[in-house]
């Protein structure tokens, strides 16, 4: 029999690019983390302190442009996220797509910022 992973997998294409760009440049990248009743798409491990995440980075795809609600909702969940101590940062599929090296800076950026506050 084939053992089953247990491990949560990315969610899309989308993610899986993500994690790999991140992970090519040394960062330690898990999918799926649970925060209470959420999950975000990645978390990036603090390279100071790998039990504590630095960045929490939610990918969202072109359906979400067109939901008002989905939008509303992932409003409301990001604050929860934020009140519990966690850093956010979105990467919009069309950006990614257009130009997946500057979202990579981007990130570099605020994980660097972090990293100084840490």
């Amino acid at each position: 029999a084939v053992q089953e992973s247990t491990a949560p997998e990315p969610d899309s294409e989308f993610e899986e690019d993500v994690i790999q760009y991140l992970s090519n440049k040394g960062y330690e990248c898990v999918p799926q983390v649970e925060e209470g009743p959420f999950r975000i798409d990645i978390g990036i491990r603090n390279p100071n302190d790998s039990s504590q995440y630095l960045l929490g980075i939610e990918c969202d795809g072109a359906s979400y442009h067109s939901s008002f609600l989905k939008r509303a909702e992932d409003l409301v969940r990001q604050n929860s996220l934020e009140n519990s101590g966690w850093v956010i940062h979105r990467i919009w599929s069309s950006d990614w797509f257009e130009n997946p090296h500057k979202e990579i800076e981007k990130i570099e950026e605020k994980i660097d910022q972090l990293k100084k506050q840490n």
